[in-house]
């Protein structure tokens, strides 16, 4: 379990990272990528269940797949709303961490919507600050979770996991997303 925990942090820091400083530009990849992975996995099942053939199972999963591809990325806004209301969920939670608390589940809902109507309405502007903010918040809770400051377990609960690791911590997150939306404007000036 242990190991299983000390991977995920890895994971976490690593994938941070990379959405921390290039999040605005995969984000449509990783947008078809979800899509077609849970299209896959929802037809492969279904298909699988219904036929006990995995030669069907596993065509219906690739058609599904591409099926799920195809929404995705008919469906963008709905994953730019989504990342930012994480976005929103993310940064009340370290608003309030900050202060050595939690916020209110009600707080932390509303934020969301709001945030994740922004997105919509500013596209680049809030998918620059969520993947920043967002990625810098798994990166440092991995590291977090390595250095013992935070137990393991509370990846599982991201992005509430640093709330009792302390100011040093939180201000680590705000810094690293800082260099990530620095990092992600300069390279994404030229394309806009």
């Amino acid at each position: 379990m242990q190991l299983t925990l000390s991977l995920a942090a890895l994971g976490a820091i690593l994938l941070g990272v990379v959405q921390c400083l290039f999040g605005y530009r995969i984000f449509r990849v990783i947008i078809g990528i979800i899509g077609f992975i849970l299209g896959g996995l929802l037809a492969g099942y279904l298909v699988y269940n219904l036929t006990d053939s995995q030669l069907f199972g596993v065509i219906a999963g690739v058609v599904g797949g591409l099926i799920g591809l195809g929404l995705m990325a008919g469906l963008y806004s709905v994953g730019v709303f989504l990342i930012g209301a994480y976005f929103g969920g993310v940064a009340v939670s370290a608003l309030f961490a900050l202060g050595g608390g939690s916020a209110p589940g009600w707080l932390v809902v509303v934020l969301a919507i709001i945030a994740g109507v922004l997105a919509v309405l500013f596209q680049k502007l809030m998918i620059v600050l969520a993947t920043s903010f967002v990625g810098a918040w798994w990166a440092v809770s991995g590291l977090a979770a390595i250095a013992g400051v935070i137990e393991m377990q509370s990846l599982r609960a991201m992005p509430l996991g640093l709330e009792n690791a302390g100011t040093g911590w939180l201000i680590g997150w705000f810094v690293l997303g800082l260099v990530g939306v620095i990092v992600q404007y300069r390279a994404t000036r030229s394309h806009s």
